[in-house]
Order: C-alpha cells, then structure tokens, then sequence
C-alpha cells in the first residue's frame, strides 16, 4: 500500500470510528424519539401500517431509478475530465457518495471529501479531479431540484389561488435560487483569488500540526497547488456546455422520479396532493440538509412534514408518515447498498495498486 493510499484510507476510516458511528445512532435515537413524540406514535404508526408491503418495494423500486440517471451523469463529468471509467462503477461510485452524505454532518458539504478520497482510490485520479467531479454532480443536482421547485411555483401563481402559505414557499425558494446563482457568480470571478486566500488561511490553521510527532503540516504553497488543481478541474467542465447540458437534463429527470417516490407516498397514505406541489416542496425540505447531523437527519424530515402539513392541510401523522417513507426509500435503504460498495472499494486493492 502506498502513502497516498494510506492517508485516503485513514482519512476516511469508517470501519475503525467505532465511537463516531454510536455517536451517529445515538443522536439518530434522539431525533427519531423527539419526532415520533411531536407527531404523536399512535397516529404515525397507524399511518405507517396502512402502507401494504408491494405498495413499499414499489417505492423502493422507483428509487433505483435516480441513482442510475445520477449515475449517467457522473459517467459523463468523468469521460470530460478524462477518465475512461467503467459506466457500472460511475453508478456504484454515485450511491457510495449518497451513502458518505448520509452518514456526515452537512449532508453534500461533509461527505464531499471523503467521497473525493473514494473515488481517487478506486479510480486512480487525483483527489482534486475527483472533488471537483463529485461537487460538480452534486451541486447539479441541487440547482436541477431548485429549478424544477421554480417552475412549480411560477405554475402554482399562475393556475391557483395562491395561499400565504404558498405565497412564503415561492418568495424563499425565488430568494435561495437568486443569491445561489450571485453567489456562484462572484466566487467564479474572483477563484483564484479565493485560492490564494483559502490556501494562506488553511496553512495558519494547519501549522500547530508541526508539533505533533511525525507530521507536517502542508505548506501555503501546497494547498494552493491543490486549488489550483480544482480550479482547473472546473474550468475544463465549463467548456463543454453540450455535455454540462446533458448532465442537467439526467439530474432534473433524476429529481422528477424523487418527486415520485414522495407522491407515491403520499398516494399509498390515502392523501390527495398535486404533483406539482409535491415539486415544491422537496427543495424547501432539503434546505434540512445542511443541519450538523448525519445526513440532515432529524431536520428534514421535520422541514418536509411541516411544508407538507402548511401547504396542503394534511394530518401531521399522514405528512410525518410520507416524510418517512420518502426518507427512507430514497435516502436511507439506498445508503445501505452505498455502505456495502464502500466497504468494498475500502477492502480493496486501490486503481493505483493494480496498474
């Protein structure tokens, strides 16, 4: 085993951080006990058991169908960036970063490096080449999620009789897509910049590693290098606008069946809802995400049975029922298969090994 792949399998380390895993249940126990308990456990439950069982595999049946098409679009940020990798692996390498996602704090922002150091082991690139790729597929998604929570809304104003509660909904997610695209906008003029800075703040904050035996601590010039790397990473996917186009089309198609998975649930409960809102209301839920918590845990599911409840007059129980079964055949089943790749390419010899 090299070095560098030493320091990946260290960094990631998710088979030895025993005492990080039970943390995880336990404040896992904790948001599951406090949502039950606001909901109310009878009602939830009752709610939960009018589910049939084929009605559940066919929630979990629509939601292989995203990873694949995330998948897809992974594939082709990695054949742009020049990796010839397996179409089967940009699919495995998709539910694996799902699978990181939902067990860091921060949803996308934690379980982006350690996703990167994954991808670097099992295909061989660069740390800053796979960083770049996973944020790119991720940050697509997002922004394919939004756009699609806009046009709900632009609908919703349109057709119907717009409630306050709706009125709230359109005005937040208008405002978030606004000062996302700014956002975006001035951090890409002014990278390098934003490099040089980043690189001579994080060289401050690295330097007390001097003191511990036997490390280094990476020097201004090195983490620089990196950024650079990243920029550059960056900068060859946004001259390819054909491709950049397609990956949006397979994250938006991606985000549709998602939408699904959460209209069939609502269905299999019995609640009427337009899908439409259903659109609406998964971007203003995943704003849970970036709560300290693995995966957002506790705080979307929170978010989403409140918009659900506010926007269309359900039952707390039959909102909070959805909200599970969405949560769970979308997110939390899948990132048990994500954990059994992970594992995999953990116990493995990495890319760099085998050539």
């Amino acid at each position: 085993m090299t070095k560098s792949d030493s320091v990946s399998v260290c960094s990631l380390n998710i088979r030895n951080r025993w005492s990080q895993i039970l943390g995880c249940i336990f404040i896992s126990i904790i948001f599951a006990v406090g949502y039950t308990w606001l909901i109310g456990p009878s009602a939830l439950w009752q709610a939960l058991t009018s589910v049939s069982s084929w009605q559940f595999g066919f929630l979990l049946l629509i939601s292989i169908v995203p990873m694949i098409l995330w998948g897809s679009g992974f594939y082709v940020i990695l054949r742009r960036l020049g990796h010839e990798g397996s179409f089967v692996v940009s699919i495995l390498l998709m539910n694996a970063s799902g699978f990181l996602n939902t067990i860091t704090p921060f949803g996308q922002l934690g379980g982006n490096p350690p996703a990167a150091l994954l991808i670097k082991r099992a295909l061989g690139t660069d740390f800053e080449t796979a960083l770049a790729a996973i944020g790119l597929i991720n940050a697509t998604n997002r922004l394919a999620s939004l756009f699609l929570g806009f046009l709900a809304a632009s609908y919703l104003g349109w057709q119907l009789v717009v409630e306050r509660a709706f009125n709230t909904a359109i005005f937040t997610l208008t405002g978030v897509i606004v000062a996302a695209v700014f956002a975006v906008g001035f951090l890409w003029q002014y990278r390098y910049m934003l490099v040089d800075y980043s690189s001579w703040v994080l060289s401050i904050i690295s330097k007390p590693l001097d003191y511990l035996p036997r490390i280094t601590a990476p020097s201004q010039q090195r983490f620089q290098q990196h950024g650079v790397q990243f920029i550059e990473a960056l900068e060859l996917l946004a001259t390819a606008p054909a491709q950049l186009a397609l990956v949006f089309g397979l994250c938006m198609a991606g985000q549709i069946f998602i939408a699904g998975i959460l209209w069939t649930a609502l269905t299999a409960l019995g609640a009427e809802s337009l899908f439409v809102t259903v659109l609406l209301v998964i971007p203003i839920a995943k704003l849970g995400a970036v709560a300290p918590t693995p995966g957002g845990l506790g705080a979307a599911e929170t978010i989403l049975t409140g918009a659900l409840v506010t926007m269309t007059g359900m039952s707390s129980a039959v909102a909070g029922a959805a909200a599970l079964l969405y949560r769970a055949s979308a997110f939390w089943i899948p990132a048990l298969s994500g954990g059994f790749i992970t594992a995999w390419y953990l116990t493995h010899k990495s890319a760099s090994q085998k050539t």
